[in-house]
């Protein structure tokens, strides 16, 4: 409620560019390690690396998942596990900033894989909205 506290713009934007990227980048035939690594490359030009995904022990190694019958499917974006995005996968994207002693920040946006990009099936806005 109120107002984005400043501390949290950057790493907003950031999330957000990550978002942009995938939307423009991902599709059939992608490597998840290399949508990881554009993300993670964003989040280190901006100085938030450190933050990314998590900070200390809960930083987590994911930045997406797959939906499916079971919450938490294939694909797993992550730097650690090669798999190439197929036809019809479906998958949660989350890129998250946690920023100690203040939050965390993040945007999540769900697609589905086609061959020529990826399918947005969030309809939100990813913009911030201030209640």
């Amino acid at each position: 409620m109120g107002e984005l506290k400043d501390v949290f713009r950057k790493p907003y934007e950031a999330a957000r560019s990550i978002i942009e990227d995938v939307m423009t980048y991902g599709r059939a035939g992608i490597d998840c390690t290399d949508i990881f690594s554009r993300a993670y490359d964003i989040a280190k030009k901006e100085h938030l690396e450190d933050y990314f995904l998590g900070h200390g022990d809960g930083k987590v190694s994911f930045i997406g998942h797959g939906l499916g019958l079971e919450i938490n499917e294939l694909p797993i974006i992550t730097a650690q596990h090669s798999r190439i995005l197929k036809e019809g996968m479906v998958f949660a994207f989350e890129p998250k900033f946690v920023l100690p002693p203040y939050g965390a920040i993040g945007i999540e946006v769900d697609f589905i894989v086609r061959a020529s990009g990826l399918e947005r099936v969030t309809t939100n806005s990813i913009d911030i909205v201030q209640l």
